[in-house]
């Protein structure tokens, strides 16, 4: 079994490394390096750059990162951080630490980790999720058991953890049930001009907290998810009615054809027009 060279690394820690091939780094999320470390609180690591991101899953004990992105933060049993180490980065043992790893890489990575780190920030908190700690200790498992992980079935293990982390659906539903009813809020009042600050109001909550929980919900903010009902309806309306683009406008909560017209391009690539007059 590999042993890490780390100070404040105990013996009985494991790391592995993998080399991936020139389709994978083309096609696929691939993996670098992964482990699962046991370290007292001598454990520091700092780097400039590393050509990877990392997932770090604390199991037991305390660690604190710092980047630019993130600030510092503590991660403690239960939580995962994400970091792009492609940027100045550091963490380090604040208590006697357990925690699995992967360094990774490839496909749309860097989109996915904007997106979790505007959503939940430095730090999730993933104990009530047993899938992403399962999918972590599968990829270290099969790199302990056999030395190389099939790249497929790293990458989709990868994609999995990555949905995972920024749709935590069950943890949020648990928590604010109000996210399904908000959802149906903007259903019935599709035609009417709503800010963020008003739907929340409905719900007693800020602003602030209605988008971060809508986002983790649903992947959107409030005002997204709204334009793309408005854009569905549209489109419905454009296909199964002699409505004027106008009239439709005023059906999906526009006051201008012209406002209309410009969110509808937007997201279609096409105007209402070019819409309506394409084949099914």
């Amino acid at each position: 079994m590999p042993l890490p060279y780390e100070k404040g690394v105990a013996q009985k820690s494991e790391l592995y490394d993998a080399t991936a091939s020139k389709q994978a780094c083309a096609v696929l999320y691939y993996l670098q390096r992964a482990g699962h470390f046991y370290c007292d609180t001598h454990y520091t690591v700092e780097r400039d750059s590393y050509p990877s991101f990392l997932l770090l899953y604390v199991l037991r004990g305390e660690m604190e990162i710092a980047s630019d992105d993130h600030g510092t933060a503590r991660v403690r049993a239960g939580e995962l951080a994400f970091l792009n180490c492609y940027q100045p980065h550091a963490y380090h043992a604040v208590r006697p630490l357990e925690y699995l790893w992967l360094h990774f890489d490839g496909a749309n990575t860097v989109d996915f980790y904007r997106e979790i780190l505007q959503t939940h920030g430095a730090v999730i908190r993933v104990d009530g999720n047993r899938y992403l700690l399962e999918q972590m200790q599968r990829i270290v498992n099969q790199m302990q058991q056999v030395g190389q992980i099939n790249e497929v079935t790293a990458s989709q293990r990868l994609h999995t953890l990555l949905c995972g982390l920024l749709y935590t659906t069950d943890r949020i539903a648990a928590d604010h049930p109000l996210i399904a009813q908000a959802q149906r809020y903007l259903h019935e009042h599709l035609r009417e001009e709503l800010s963020v600050a008003e739907l929340a109001q409905q719900f007693h909550l800020s602003a602030s907290q209605m988008n971060r929980l809508f986002r983790a919900s649903t992947g959107q903010s409030p005002h997204e998810y709204l334009i793309n009902l408005r854009i569905n309806r549209a489109k419905t309306l454009l296909k199964e009615t002699q409505l004027s683009v106008i009239e439709i406008a005023g059906e999906v909560g526009y006051a201008y054809d012209t406002s209309f017209a410009a969110a509808f391009r937007a997201k279609t690539g096409m105007s209402p027009r070019q819409f309506r007059n394409m084949p099914v």
